[in-house]
């Protein structure tokens, strides 16, 4: 009883980290997704109302979730000692997110532009940053469905695996 017992635990705590490990797709897409609403609402603020980049990057953070709203807020705070390229690179650094080295590499990349450029190269920066968001995120879509169905069953079948050298 107690064999079928810990089968059963290996099992379920297999499954459930290939679960986790699944889902990876599908939190890097809603990081993605909140940079791109990010960016959005910056060229508004920015465009429409001519806000200054701290008070903009402070207004945002109203209307995003984590971990891109501690993102930003991070990068309105070290606007006060840092230039824009710097505070957004360290403000990236210092908050965990789901996303890849090709995704901190665009955002870095559109981060180097912040507070450098006028208000219609600005958003241009920002048109461009959204085309490679979309292309990440369509990316997410495709691949995240596999992955999850993928390193479920990795997850069964290893439990599975242990149980049978184990018992």
């Amino acid at each position: 009883m107690i064999q079928i017992l810990g089968a059963i635990l290996i099992i379920s705590a297999t499954t459930i980290i290939g679960y986790h490990l699944g889902n990876f797709s599908y939190h890097r897409k809603n990081d993605l997704l909140q940079f791109k609403k990010a960016s959005n609402m910056l060229l508004s603020e920015i465009e429409h109302m001519h806000t200054p980049l701290k008070i903009a990057g402070v207004n945002i953070t109203n209307r995003l979730n984590p971990p891109v709203k501690n993102i930003f807020i991070t990068f309105a705070e070290l606007l006060e000692a840092e230039m824009p390229k710097e505070a957004f690179e360290k403000s990236l650094k210092q908050h965990k997110t789901y996303l890849n080295k090709d995704d901190m590499y665009i955002l870095k990349e559109f981060g180097s532009t912040l507070g450098h450029l006028d208000i219609s190269m600005q958003k241009n920066a920002i048109s461009l940053l959204n085309e490679q968001l979309d292309i990440a995120i369509n990316e997410c879509i495709e691949i995240g469905a596999k992955h999850k169905k993928l390193y479920t069953s990795l997850g069964i079948l290893f439990g599975l695996l242990i149980n049978v050298l184990l018992f």
